[in-house]
């Protein structure tokens, strides 16, 4: 029976002890972080471009509109393709067929049917844009070309190095705070992936209509395209340990 009494005194003082050192433990073992976000840039040249080329003709019937507005477009191909772009790169992004109007002293009046396409072409050497560009203003009338991004193929590379760019921003602004406060940075307990962002070229000519420049073009100079830099932009956030 003492026996007993004396564990259940020892049992007690036990839990006691354990309770008040998990007390005094807390405040040093709580742990400190910052939260940081970094962002990272990576710049690159545009090695492709891709455009929209739209024809759209209007007569009296739909049949006559279609016959036009088809040998149109297979005169673009043809251009298209001289210059080795594959049929895989090239799209139908829109065709319509539609009935013209207009107001005639307050009388809306038939003008005839309208057959239009649009095709997407990518082009891989972009180098050959600005003649393309040249061959279809000077052998093809009332056309729209417009759409034009300058893009690169890299861009994954690009973006990885970005990302990379991004987690040593965040980690330069940790140290930066750590020193300020007299701690030192650990390890990252997590890091969020954030946004990219993809500046691409865009050159832009809405509705610009192509006319018979054949003997202007002989004479003149080509078409430039001037690209620019293209750049990849990631953002990230990181939450680091800090220590005494």
């Amino acid at each position: 029976m003492k026996r007993n009494t004396l564990f259940a005194v020892f049992s007690v003082l036990l839990l006691v002890l354990l309770a008040s050192c998990s007390t005094t433990a807390n405040p040093d073992t709580k742990e400190r972080t910052v939260s940081v976000s970094g962002t990272g840039t990576v710049n690159l040249k545009a090695d492709m471009v891709t455009f929209t080329v739209s024809v759209s003709e209007t007569r009296t019937t739909t049949a006559k509109a279609q016959k036009a507005a088809n040998t149109k477009m297979a005169k673009v191909l043809e251009i298209i393709r001289s210059f080795n772009v594959p049929d895989t790169n090239i799209s139908t992004s829109s065709l319509s067929f539609s009935t013209q109007y207009k107001w005639v002293d307050g009388e809306e009046t038939k003008t005839g049917e309208q057959v239009s396409q649009s095709v997407s072409v990518k082009l891989e050497d972009i180098d050959s844009f600005g003649a393309l560009v040249d061959m279809l203003g000077a052998n093809v009338t009332g056309i729209s070309l417009n759409r034009v991004n300058f893009e690169a193929s890299d861009y994954t590379k690009a973006a990885e190095q970005a990302r990379k760019l991004a987690y040593e921003n965040a980690r330069d602004k940790a140290i930066v705070y750590a020193n300020a406060s007299g701690m030192v940075i650990g390890r990252p307990l997590s890091i969020n992936d954030g946004y990219d962002s993809y500046g691409a070229v865009r050159y832009t000519v809405s509705d610009a209509k192509m006319v018979n420049l054949e003997a202007a073009a002989a004479a003149g100079p080509q078409t430039e395209t001037p690209t620019g830099l293209l750049s990849v932009t990631v953002n990230t956030s990181v939450v680091f340990e800090l220590f005494y």
